[in-house]
């Protein structure tokens, strides 16, 4: 069998490019659909007295 490793090397490329671009995808899916039941921190400062 005779094999062609530059074809299989842009093969293993492509596949490692659209993995990569399937997470990115799922990642801000997810957070898009997370988004409304996350916590907002408030970034306040911390007072001691009430004046």
């Amino acid at each position: 069998m005779n094999l062609d490793y530059g074809k299989l090397f842009l093969f293993g490329i492509l596949t490692l490019i659209v993995l990569i671009c399937l997470v990115i995808y799922s990642v801000t899916l997810s957070y898009q659909i997370l988004e409304p039941y996350m916590v907002k921190e408030v970034y306040e400062p911390f007072r001691i007295s009430n004046q």
